[in-house]
């Protein structure tokens, strides 16, 4: 006979096996959901989640002040102790006159620059809204994320920022704050919309432009965002250490022209996402290293690039003379593949930014020339030697130099094929100069007129190995006076030297001076700040289906130097292009009232109220 079983027993068994089944959902429901929660949060914090897709340029960067001060103690600089006490004491940005930049004042700016651990910046284009309470205009908006992991010191800079701000909405339970408006800009009429400001742990956000944008940012912080920038083709998250910058091709060329879009046959139409990376005095190189990365849509022109441009050893660099301004070379396995592909950059760029400029006859004929050089690959540089006594940017003589297998070859074929592509317009010839074999082609109107004469000759020789090509035979005799050989380094070439390793197709190497040569106020700034015997250099390569350049001179330096400059320094540059009768008015005036808020480079508005003034005063009798 069984044993009996006692009913309340199994139903305690029972109750106890549901207790235990009951808390394991609740065990697992308390991991999953604080796996969840750490991975909404993680995410949350990851702007590269909540920006979308179709974001136009991202920007990432350490803390500025720290990788500033990296940048001062590169050797780099002309006066150090000079171009540091710019940046901490007497520039422009460190004094108390210098107003506000966008309505903060200035010094609170720099508190905010020297607190923050990193900055994040978005260019995001919106679509407009219409009807109820999300009524909005579209366009673009532009985001900037201050990232200060204190909390201490976030409530200090708040604390400095609340006088400033009123609260103008709500957005998913976040308060919208505005910098109020300044009494200037009502008063002349330029009544530029002030930044919103939004505390959104762990940043401060300051939005420019269309609300929307900002609106779309805090709803993907709460709901997620499905097309968020870090599924764009071709975009990865970049890494905190350096900084690194995202953006369309076409959005930086319309910020750089000034004109909404790149014009057909440039090289930007055929750019997609530019990608720009730096570092400054970290280590293994502990230089100002900046990266830019740019994708290309065409096909065709990615498989030119290719084909035109091998990475190879620069040996020509060596030779140039130690007070050259510049020395570009390039190498390829096929040399007239490598003379298209340079032409073509050279063509696209100029159509992208010098449309009007008319292309060297000279430069031309040569190109033209250079597609019946001999089969082969080799080396092609072009040195640029300084002319005495002349300034601004004519002043230097180009030398071109090529290393072929067969120099001799491509010798005969330029004296066969010049003639027929300069035209009956020159004399043809070969002479014996100070021992050497030398070639000319002469207009047929300057043979009477030495000087005239010497300075259109176009002359050409083998030496040494080399083909040798110059606008004339002093140029030739001036570079000759080099005695080094091919695998010397020289002055410019030392710099290749010390390279990273790597070989490039296209290889750079510049003087400071080679800055002289433009009157663009900021490169003019620069060359005050830096060494005159220092060398910037860039190579460009084409890797897979992108174009990348690098540099030694790069984001960090030019800040650095932005962050030292003086009043009339940020005046030259913000105010490039005012016709020189307003430029004249301006200086008077802010002789006088140097303190008056249009005198103050960063005023808000201030631009577009001198541009008023201007056409004021050239439409007066």
């Amino acid at each position: 006979m069984s044993p009996r079983t006692d009913p309340r027993s199994d139903r305690g068994h029972e109750r106890r096996l549901l207790t235990l089944i009951a808390l394991g959902i609740l065990l697992l429901g308390i991991g999953l959901g604080g796996i969840y929660l750490t991975l909404w949060s993680s995410a949350a914090k990851d702007l590269t989640r909540l920006l979308p897709a179709s974001t136009r340029a991202y920007a990432s960067s350490p803390a500025p002040w720290a990788a500033m001060t990296r940048t001062l103690g590169l050797p780099i600089w002309r006066d150090h102790d000079a171009l540091e006490k710019g940046v901490l004491a007497t520039g422009y940005l460190q004094s108390e006159n210098a107003g506000d930049l966008s309505g903060i004042p200035v010094g609170v700016v720099r508190e905010i620059l020297r607190s923050v651990d990193g900055l994040e910046v978005a260019l995001v284009p919106v679509s407009p809204r219409s009807g109820g309470t999300d009524a909005s205009p579209g366009g673009q908006t532009l985001l900037l994320f201050v990232d200060i992991q204190d909390a201490t010191q976030r409530k200090r800079i708040t604390a400095k920022l609340k006088p400033l701000l009123e609260t103008v909405d709500r957005r998913v339970g976040i308060r919208i704050d505005t910098i109020r408006r300044h009494l200037w800009q009502r008063l002349v009429s330029v009544d530029i919309e002030p930044p919103r400001v939004v505390e959104l742990d762990p940043w401060l956000v300051f939005a420019w432009g269309a609300p929307i944008g900002l609106d779309e940012v805090l709803d993907a912080r709460v709901g997620g965002r499905r097309d968020a920038l870090y599924r764009r083709p071709g975009f990865a998250p970049g890494e905190r250490s350096g900084l690194r910058l995202a953006v369309d091709a076409g959005s930086a060329w319309a910020l750089l022209a000034e004109r909404p879009e790149p014009p057909p046959g440039g090289l930007v139409e055929f750019l997609d996402l530019v990608t720009i990376s730096a570092r400054s005095g970290e280590a293994p190189a502990k230089d100002d290293l900046t990266t830019l990365t740019a994708e290309v849509s065409d096909r065709e022109l990615v498989a030119a690039l290719k084909r035109g441009l091998a990475p190879a050893r620069h040996e020509l660099i060596g030779l140039a003379p130690d007070d050259a301004l510049f020395v570009l070379s390039a190498t390829g396995d096929d040399l007239a593949a490598l003379v298209d592909v340079l032409r073509s950059l050279a063509f696209r760029l100029q159509r992208d930014f010098y449309p009007s400029a008319e292309p060297s006859a000279l430069i031309t004929t040569l190109v033209a020339a250079a597609a019946d050089l001999p089969q082969g690959g080799g080396e092609l540089a072009l040195v640029a030697l300084p002319v005495p006594g002349k300034e601004g940017e004519r002043a230097f003589e180009p030398v071109i130099l090529l290393r072929t297998a067969a120099p001799e070859l491509a010798e005969a074929t330029l004296a066969k094929t010049l003639p027929e592509r300069l035209g009956d317009g020159f004399a043809h010839g070969e002479v014996l100069h100070r021992g050497e074999r030398l070639h000319l082609a002469v207009p047929h109107a300057d043979l009477g007129e030495p000087e005239r004469g010497e300075s259109r000759t176009l002359a050409w020789r083998v030496r040494r190995g080399l083909l040798e090509l110059a606008g004339s035979v002093d140029t030739l005799d001036r570079f000759a006076r080099v005695t080094r050989t091919l695998g010397e380094s020289g002055r410019l070439g030392e710099v290749v030297r010390r390279g990273d390793g790597r070989e490039s197709a296209l290889v750079i190497v510049a003087d400071a001076r080679v800055m002289d040569l433009t009157q663009d106020p900021l490169l003019r700034l620069l060359r005050t700040r830096l060494k005159d015997d220092l060398l910037l250099s860039a190579t460009l390569d084409a890797v897979d289906d992108r174009l990348e350049l690098r540099s030694n001179i790069g984001l960090w330096t030019l800040g650095t130097a932005l962050a030292s400059a003086s009043r009339s320094e940020l005046d030259a540059l913000l105010l490039r292009g005012l016709a020189p009768r307003c430029r004249e008015a301006f200086d008077a005036f802010c002789s006088l009232y140097p303190r008056a808020v249009p005198c103050r480079p960063l005023a808000l508005g201030r631009r577009a109220r001198i541009d008023q003034v201007c056409a004021a005063l050239l439409s007066a009798p």
